[in-house]
């Protein structure tokens, strides 16, 4: 999911120079790596591990600023402006924006899919497809008429909180009823979930509700 933690780096560049610190206002874990999108809406990669180079992903879209990320095994999405939805291979290059007529609002990975929130019509899926230009456009695997409030995946169910209560949902995957897990105090985002907790920000405090 969009992991909306804080973080500068300021490791050498990968030809050794000099120190370039990047505000990271949204940061991905994938594999071995660390992904983030500057607030220029440009992409960066890094290995794990104290002292390892930054790597330019993509370079600004061009088109306003950074304001979400999600991660699939195969490429990277990037909200830009709080809307449009673009997408570049984990290989890097150039990112494209897909045509997704609504506004994206959260994102999640799991295997080689990402999945949106889109307030008002449900969540979509998209799968990166590097034989293709332009890409497909993401479809509807769960028609919603709510507005999201956060979005998560464990690889088998997504996750999600709406605007209207203060419960915690889950729906399969491939497909199916939702399941309301269970409530919280106040409406909540979803930090992320694990094998057994989902983790939710209801104000300035992290909660975790069982699965």
């Amino acid at each position: 999911g969009i992991d909306r933690t804080d973080a500068i780096t300021g490791q050498p560049d990968a030809t050794g120079g000099a120190v370039t610190p990047v505000f990271a206002p949204y940061l991905a874990v994938q594999g071995t790596a660390l992904y983030w999108v500057a607030s220029n809406s440009a992409t960066y990669t890094t290995p794990k591990g104290a002292g390892a180079p930054q790597l330019p992903l993509s370079a600004s879209t061009g088109a306003g600023s950074g304001t979400g990320i999600g991660i699939s095994g195969v490429a990277l999405y990037l909200m830009v402006n709080n809307y449009d939805l673009w997408v570049v291979p984990l290989t890097g290059g150039t990112a494209e924006k897909l045509p997704l007529a609504q506004s994206s609002t959260y994102l999640t990975g799991a295997g080689n899919a990402v999945y949106i929130a889109v307030s008002g019509t449900g969540i979509y899926r998209h799968v990166y497809d590097p034989t293709k230009t332009p890409q497909d456009a993401p479809n509807v695997v769960h028609p919603q008429a709510v507005s999201f409030t956060g979005l998560a995946s464990d690889g088998t169910a997504l996750i999600y909180t709406r605007s209207s209560n203060t419960s915690v949902y889950s729906v399969p995957i491939a497909g199916g009823n939702e399941v309301a897990l269970g409530t919280i105090s106040g409406v909540a985002g979803v930090l992320g979930v694990d094998s057994g907790f989902v983790y939710l920000y209801p104000g300035n405090t992290v909660h975790q509700l069982a699965k």
